[in-house]
């Protein structure tokens, strides 16, 4: 080999291992770089898990001075009343009065829960909504005392909201002193059963388990959310008949009578489409059928004929048929039905 090609791969040699050493150089520092980052983040976190500690021992201690002057007959967070007393200090007494809420995802399936309790004929702002939603939403910027605050209040909320699920707002000896049904009660296990949701982040679940199952009241549950969204996105006009009608008949009036039935899903739009203004005012077979079906569900006899007290069930306000069904709701929250 001549000297100066002897001398070129003897230059590229140095010059791989000098690489190699530069780069194991490189990792070990790399290495020692990432433990000491790593021992670092450790510490950090330990701090932190003290610091965290330290604050939820300090919100305990606050739980405990709420529930200690509900024992001395104070009934009040702030200017919320609260009404499971006795139920809301022996639940936080079992729990050594820790916070019951310190999971987001119960908190917001809580609140939700809340919004949504018009579906059940209940108002939401019986559960301390709008100072739940404003505490959760800025759940981070709480202070000690405010966090004990905002447990206590959802606390009391959900038992409050599980009481009126299953028994109801009422109780029904206060209606009638005669009241010999069987009442829906609340299960014997019903503390552990929220607990154990909490624990397992599922109260949606336990929340609907604890409602009537049976289907007349999701029947009515349908019927309050039908009449809602025709509240909310309808404008329904008056039907104006004088005369007594029977099907064949002819009436400008019963223009405004199919659409009414339309509206309140009793006769079907389809019917009515390519059909000329001046069919539309005559009493058919599909309308004569369609407003039978409507006085049997209204109490009234369906023999198909349009008079005043049919007239007056069509042009009864939906805002009526709310509180009726709200009413009936309740009712049924008060009887333990089968579920079969």
């Amino acid at each position: 080999m001549k000297k100066s090609h002897f001398i070129a791969v003897f230059l590229l040699l140095a010059l791989a291992f000098s690489c190699n050493t530069n780069k194991n150089l490189i990792n070990s520092s790399d290495k020692k770089t990432h433990a000491i980052d790593s021992a670092k983040v450790d510490s950090m976190n330990k701090v932190l898990a003290i610091y965290t500690d330290s604050i939820n021992n300090l919100i305990d201690v606050d739980i405990e001075k709420f529930i200690t002057k509900l024992d001395s007959n104070e009934y009040k967070i702030d200017e919320h009343i609260l009404f499971s007393k006795s139920l809301l200090s022996e639940v936080y007494k079992e729990n050594n009065f820790k916070q019951l809420w310190l999971s987001e995802k119960n908190r917001s399936d809580a609140i939700i829960a809340f919004e949504k309790s018009y579906e059940h004929g209940l108002r939401p702002k019986d559960y301390h909504l709008t100072k739940l939603e404003n505490f959760n939403n800025n759940y981070s910027q709480l202070s000690i005392h405010n966090r004990a605050k905002l447990d206590v209040l959802l606390t009391h909320a959900i038992i409050l909201y599980s009481y009126h699920l299953v028994k109801g707002k009422v109780h029904p000896i206060t209606m009638s002193y005669s009241w010999n049904f069987i009442e829906h009660e609340l299960p014997e296990d019903a503390r552990d059963m929220v607990y154990k949701a909490l624990e397992d982040e599922n109260l949606n679940e336990a929340l609907y388990s604890l409602e009537p199952q049976d289907k007349e009241y999701h029947l009515l549950k349908k019927s309050l959310e039908k009449n809602r969204l025709l509240l909310e996105n309808t404008i329904i006009e008056t039907v104006k008949i004088d005369s007594v009608l029977h099907n064949g008949d002819r009436n400008d009036g019963i223009v405004n009578l199919r659409k009414k039935l339309i509206i309140l899903g009793y006769h079907n739009k389809g019917d009515t489409i390519n059909t000329d203004s001046l069919s539309l005012e005559i009493y058919d077979d599909k309308l004569y059928y369609s407003l039978k079906h409507f006085q049997k569900e209204h109490g009234l006899n369906p023999d198909g004929v349009i008079g005043n007290n049919t007239i007056k069930a069509v042009n009864t306000p939906i805002e009526d048929y709310q509180k009726k069904i709200i009413c009936n709701l309740e009712r049924r929250r008060w009887l333990k039905y089968p579920t079969d």
